[in-house]
């Protein structure tokens, strides 16, 4: 009888819980573990926040072989006591992004774990935690960090649009985190990127670093296109918290929607994600046009029954499952060039892509009365993310590389 190999045991930690449900980080860390859990024990070591960690949610993670949360809270007022508890550490170098995450619960819960010696390499989550990478090598295991994206160049893009004290601090947050990631990075063993051109950018500054290309995916099987509503409209989809969103939501609010509004009387704009600031709600109540839906239990309905999906958006880096998912479900796609960041999509034939706020609003206008163009978009997004960017085949990517790797321990 032939003997059969034991399943090697993967810990991974991560500063958000994963749950399919929502856009963004959450629902790509789920999609991800879902598929390496095809191949690998999974212990799972996660932040939580207050309403994450749900008989629901543990269900949805029933794949994992064990799951052990760490609450925290994550509300503006709460995020600036944690850095204001650390400003000895920030001055000293440690970025904000970081400090927001570092609590020494989780901390204590990883040093068990790697000293149990149950697990065979770790798997660190976001550059936020990249603090963890030191501790697992002088245990002797094997590190994969996932670089959700370049964090410091995201900052950098911050600056830009900011001034003043807003300027400088995102400046010196980009030198700090720099610094930081490139310490994660070299210490790690293999480093995920979300695209070519993240990966491009790691190895032009750690060219010894082994770095591969996982990219943010769809679960395209769950999310068929449906029909267009009959009233025209727009969304933008996102975690509103996140500031990337809110930078896009004041811009669309200030320079693009206007334009939008004045050139097309009959279209609408809806708003789905948590967390929209007390002032961006005002301005959003104070237009008829103009809804925000809030936390969407079914997002994939929200942006298929859409007319046209919007990301204005001018910061950050890495890529933008919002994109994905509208693509997945037929929804056509007007993006800012940094929105569609790292994506294999063409401009004119997968989605449009727009960068002033006159160039933005003419290309939604013009899409909204041609519903031929509209469909000949849809179908050719459709096309890439089956062929492309579904997640069983992402998924199946990341497991083989981490199998090689863990094939290195003794």
């Amino acid at each position: 009888m032939d003997k059969v190999e034991p399943r090697k045991r993967l810990l991974v930690v991560s500063p958000t819980f994963p749950y399919p449900l929502v856009s963004g980080g959450k629902q790509r860390v789920f999609y991800v573990l879902r598929e390496l859990a095809r191949r690998f024990d999974i212990t799972l070591l996660s932040l939580a926040e207050v309403g994450d960690d749900t008989p629901a949610a543990r269900d949805a993670l029933s794949f994992l072989s064990a799951l052990e949360t760490v609450p925290i809270r994550q509300n503006r007022l709460a995020q600036l006591l944690r850095v204001g508890l650390r400003i000895p550490q920030w001055l000293l170098g440690a970025p904000a992004e970081v400090l927001v995450k570092r609590t020494p619960a989780l901390d204590a819960a990883y040093t068990a774990m790697l000293m149990s010696g149950d697990f065979d390499a770790v798997l660190i989550e976001y550059s936020q935690l990249l603090h963890l990478v030191t501790p697992a090598k002088d245990v002797g295991l094997l590190v994969a960090v996932t670089a959700h994206d370049v964090s410091f160049v995201s900052q950098q893009r911050k600056a830009e649009v900011s001034s003043g004290f807003w300027r400088w601090f995102w400046m010196r947050e980009a030198r700090l985190m720099k610094a930081h990631e490139m310490r994660g990075w070299r210490r790690a063993d293999l480093v995920f990127a979300m695209s070519d051109t993240d990966r491009q950018q790691i190895q032009g500054l750690l060219p010894e670093v082994q770095v591969h290309s996982m990219p943010n995916g769809v679960d395209t099987p769950s999310l068929q296109p449906l029909p267009e509503s009959a009233e025209p409209s727009l969304i933008f989809v996102g975690w509103m918290r996140h500031f990337p969103n809110q930078d896009a939501v004041r811009w669309l609010f200030s320079d693009i929607w206007p334009l939008i509004r004045q050139g097309h009387p009959q279209v609408r704009l809806k708003l789905a994600g948590g967390g929209l600031p007390d002032d961006l709600q005002r301005v959003a109540a104070q237009d008829e046009r103009v809804e925000y839906l809030g936390f969407v239990d079914d997002i994939a309905a929200a942006v298929g029954s859409a007319t046209l999906s919007l990301v204005p958006i001018r910061v950050g880096s890495g890529s933008r499952l919002k994109i994905l998912e509208s693509m997945a479900l037929a929804t056509p796609v007007v993006s800012t060039r940094v929105g569609s960041e790292g994506i294999a999509a063409t401009d004119g034939e997968h989605l449009v892509l727009a960068d002033r706020p006159e160039e933005f609003a003419d290309a939604v206008i013009n899409l909204l009365g041609d519903q031929a163009r509209r469909q000949a978009l849809a179908e050719r997004a459709r096309s890439l993310v089956e062929e492309v960017y579904d997640w069983r085949a992402i998924g199946e990517n990341g497991a083989g590389l981490l199998a090689r790797l863990m094939e290195r321990r003794p």
